[in-house]
């Protein structure tokens, strides 16, 4: 590939997508670097439901941003939620040209988490959805380059020029771009159970952050109960707690038996029938406690026992769980359900402007990559929303940028992370940051706790060489490891950096809380590494 004209675009799920096709449609020659094919959280396949928020005509629009606004506890760039909103409809029905089968919310009565009206749509079959992305890339000619995986950024004169990538025996292969879109996903893959796929490494997060570029809100992370049993991984469908459960510990002792007064277990179910991520607004936060609490006396994991006690399969409201388990031939009549909180979503990301512009020319993000448009709660169907709208909006950007691009990048890109010993493999090195993540940085969280997760991230980061690594194992996984321990440094400074309980972040170590105005939130958690 040559000429400033190109636009590459990092990643394989729907942002992905989505800035290509937009590239694409704006005369650009388009590389996908998607490093192994479609993935993250877009096409996991245990998830019961896909679904997508929008609003049509000026009162619904106005109702639409004052409900993410509320949902956000204010911390959000505004900018981005009107954008989002104002060109949620086309999307939306852009998605529906492609083929892609809907449901509407109202048709079932089900509002989407933290949201207050009935609004927005479901997909129906969620298998049909690879097929129909990789045709409207192979319509517009992308070059889908599932054989590289993105590794860092080409930068020359303060311009992204360009990614540098490792092929599938970790050879390193610069490629020259007008510009470029980072729209990798999250990093749900650094905790030891998550529900996003398992090539969700923060990559994008540490790619930036390494120059420069600030990070927001990484500390808000979506936490919602999966399954150990039956099928490992699902998502467990929350709405189903307004029927009132028996929730049991694994010893069959109840699992809600130390409340705080006036709080009751119903009120807990109901609460959490509400919206499917943890968060401290409301009671629903205690059925997670209650989960942790037990796994800390015992060392280990302790999933609560769920078990129904009606037949579900009577409540049309639930027809996409029952159908999901039908399909799993799971009886929901007969067998407990083991759950346990598991890494679903990112809110924060690249900071991003309304153009899907980073602080650096020629570098734009989108996606779960991309932060500023979600807050400490994010609305059910926004994620997929965001990947349409902001995909879009980056994919244009990028090839209106790279026509006018005239930066040529002369020399090879380097790789820019630090090189520590050569002591620990790619995979040692994954097991320990899962491992400390998962110890330190997980739902509960204090400052004694946050410090040991960075001791140990240095740790590791000091016994270990990506490129020595790459070179012996014949393999592109030790430069992502490398990225994912900046990715993982960066995401535990945020949680550090804020003080405040608000949303899905518990800080356990202080007072100060943002529930209920006791405080004024912080507009927008923004860390720069570099």
């Amino acid at each position: 590939m040559k000429t400033s004209g190109d636009v590459i675009v990092a990643g394989g799920g729907a942002a992905a997508v989505r800035a290509a096709l937009s590239a694409a449609d704006a005369g650009a020659r388009v590389i996908m670097v998607t490093g192994g094919g479609p993935a993250g959280s877009t096409y996991y396949p245990l998830s019961p439901a896909w679904g997508v928020m929008y609003a049509e005509g000026e009162k619904d629009c106005e109702e639409f941003f004052s409900e993410i606004l509320s949902s956000s506890l204010g911390c959000i760039n505004p900018k981005l939620v009107r954008r989002l909103v104002e060109d949620s409809a086309a999307r939306y029905h852009d998605l529906q040209t492609w083929g892609l089968q809907f449901i509407s919310l109202e048709s079932i009565q089900l509002k989407t988490c933290f949201g207050a009206s009935l609004r927005g749509a479901v997909l129906d079959d969620i298998s049909s959805l690879i097929p129909l992305m990789l045709r409207q890339l192979h319509k517009r000619n992308v070059n889908y380059r599932p054989d590289l995986y993105a590794i860092d950024l080409a930068i020359a004169d303060g311009q992204c020029c360009g990614l540098l990538c490792a092929d599938r025996e970790g050879r390193q292969v610069t490629l020259p771009a007008g510009a470029v879109v980072l729209a990798m996903g999250g990093a749900e893959s650094l905790w030891q159970y998550c529900c996003a796929g398992g090539s969700l490494l923060g990559g994008a997060y540490g790619m930036a952050a390494r120059h420069g570029t600030p990070l927001v809100n990484l500390e808000f992370i979506q936490f919602l109960l999966g399954t150990f049993s039956p099928l490992p991984g699902t998502l467990f469908y929350h709405f189903t707690m307004s029927t009132h459960p028996r929730l049991m510990d694994e010893n069959d002792n109840p699992l809600l038996d130390c409340l705080p007064n006036g709080i009751t277990e119903e009120a807990c179910m109901d609460a959490h029938a509400l919206h499917g991520p943890f968060t401290t607004l409301d009671a629903s936060m205690y059925i997670e406690r209650s989960i942790l609490k037990r796994s800390r006396q015992n060392n280990r994991p302790c999933p609560a026992k769920l078990t129904y006690t009606c037949d579900i399969r009577s409540d049309h409201s639930f027809s996409r769980w029952n159908r999901y388990l039908e399909r799993a031939n799971i009886d929901a009549t007969s067998q407990p359900f083991l759950l346990y909180p598991h890494c679903q979503g990112f809110n924060g990301g690249i900071e991003i402007d309304e153009h899907a512009s980073t602080s650096i020319a020629g570098l734009y993000a989108a996606g779960e990559s991309a932060g500023g448009i979600h807050g400490a709660n994010r609305m059910g169907g926004n994620s997929i929303l965001a990947t349409q709208v902001f995909g879009h909006i980056a994919g244009t950007q990028a090839a209106a940028f790279a026509a006018r691009s005239h930066v040529p990048l002369q020399q090879r890109a380097i790789f820019s992370a630090p090189s520590g010993e050569d002591h620990l493999s790619s995979g040692e090195v994954m097991r320990e940051l899962k491992e400390a993540m998962q110890r330190y940085a997980f739902l509960e969280r204090n400052e004694s706790e946050l410090l040991l997760a960075l001791k140990k991230i240095s740790e590791m980061e000091s016994s270990f060489n990506a490129c020595a690594v790459a070179n012996r194992e014949k393999s592109p996984a030790p430069f992502l490891v490398a990225n994912a321990l900046t990715a993982a440094r960066m995401i535990v400074t945020s949680m550090l950096a804020r003080q405040e309980t608000i949303g899905g972040h518990l800080r356990t170590d202080t007072s100060v809380s943002s529930r209920n105005g006791k405080v004024q939130p912080q507009y927008l958690n923004r860390i720069q590494g570099g």
